[in-house]
């Protein structure tokens, strides 16, 4: 792992451990996947719990390979196995005795035999909203309490309400604090919260244009975290998969289902792709690509140029001309079954007095597709001519006095 991502994870542990004695209360750790969100969450619930005394911590997380993962993370973390209990359908007793067994069952039903549970979102939600015997009886377990949730986008969007008053009652009213943590974090204050695939075009636009470098990070397809102990491979399969791909964003929660918004970069034309809403990852990247096949197939990029050689008159200028430049560089994108009927109009004042400003706005330069504009663009001075002054001017009359000609 390099040592920037070391120095933001080192960075996240100690601002989750600063907040840590804060007020009991509803938080949000939102950090990217391998940002070392599980110990940063673990470590601030530890030093919270021990700065309020909190009866015991609860994470959950949404999938069994997650929840697994974290639970060795944790166990290796705490150092201690007769401090924590899992709780999820992949937890086999070993006990033979049938009494012992039952007492077994009772202790991880009730969550009342160790101060750390691991378990799943839907034995959190079971507990908070079913009416079952053996949910109720651990309710009050979610009391005093720090819980975790990892992913929290998961919460299905029917529930989002619902959840959000019952972890505000759980804060207020029985004393426990809640962090909810997640790379994509869902507006849980506002369940009618929408976006559009045009917003996130935009965003992603942004981020590719103003930052780059994000590229070094996108487009990486496996690497490992916790010094190699877990591998990680990129959501978005476009980056192993897709000719030219850059990126860019892979989300779920509930409400949006599976989105992406997908960049891809060839012969000097990057187009993005945004969908949401799909049913499954495997569908919102076929989606995605086919969008950029639709792109890359259908259109391209005209940059427009000046030939060498124009210039402009300069009246009463040290210099006769001056030379013109095109010096704002834009790109086009055009039909490619339109690109034939493209047509560039040049428009130059036919002289300018002096001093000339190098820069100075001396003409234009116009692309057309058939009668219709596409872009104007100005053409501008490419350096700059001084003006005569009276003694160069007087200079000139002599010479045309005497020699009948004017200087060259």
């Amino acid at each position: 792992m390099s040592g920037a991502i070391q120095s933001a994870r080192r960075i996240i542990s100690q601002q989750c451990r600063q907040a840590a004695d804060s007020t009991v209360g509803i938080y949000r750790l939102n950090v990217p996947t391998g940002a070392g969100k599980t110990l940063s969450a673990l470590r601030f619930a530890l030093a919270h719990s021990k700065a309020h005394g909190k009866s015991r911590i609860i994470f959950t997380s949404p999938l069994l390979s997650i929840l697994e993962q974290n639970a060795s993370v944790i166990r290796e973390y705490v150092g201690d196995d007769g401090m924590i209990l899992e709780h999820h359908s992949n937890v086999i007793q070993p006990e033979e005795d049938s009494e012992e067994l039952d007492k077994a069952e009772l202790l991880m039903e009730t969550w009342d035999s160790s101060p750390i549970i691991i378990t799943t979102l839907v034995q959190l939600l079971n507990t908070m909203f079913s009416g079952k015997t053996s949910c109720i009886r651990r309710f009050h377990a979610l009391c005093d309490c720090t819980i975790i949730i990892d992913e929290m986008q998961t919460v299905p969007s029917n529930l989002l309400t619902l959840f959000h008053l019952t972890i505000s009652f759980l804060a207020k009213a029985c004393n426990t604090t809640i962090v909810l943590c997640s790379a994509t974090q869902p507006c849980a204050e506002a369940a009618n919260h929408r976006t559009s695939a045009y917003d996130i075009a935009l965003m992603s636009r942004e981020l590719l244009k103003n930052h780059p470098d994000i590229k070094k990070y996108t487009t990486i397809w496996m690497d490992t975290v916790r010094n190699g102990a877990f591998g990680l491979s990129n959501t978005n399969k476009l980056i192993r998969f897709y000719s030219g791909a850059t990126g860019l964003k892979t989300g779920y929660t509930s409400g949006a289902g599976y989105c992406l918004s997908a960049s891809a970069k060839r012969e000097g034309m990057e187009l993005i792709a945004v969908v949401m809403g799909c049913e499954s990852s495997q569908k919102r990247t076929a989606d995605c690509k086919a969008l950029l096949d639709y792109g890359f197939a259908n259109y391209s990029v005209v940059r427009p140029g000046l030939k060498e050689g124009r210039t402009v008159a300069v009246h009463l200028g040290k210099q006769k001309s001056v030379p013109v430049e095109l010096v704002e560089r834009r790109e086009i994108l055009v039909d490619k079954a339109k690109r034939t009927s493209l047509s560039a109009k040049v428009e130059l004042a036919q002289a300018v007095p002096a001093p000339v400003e190098k820069g100075q706005r001396v003409g234009t330069i116009s692309v057309y597709s058939g009668e219709k504009k596409l872009i104007q663009l100005p053409l501008v001075a490419a350096e700059a001519v001084e003006r005569l002054s009276f003694g160069d001017v007087l200079r000139l009359v002599l010479r045309r006095l005497c020699t009948g000609r004017a200087e060259k």
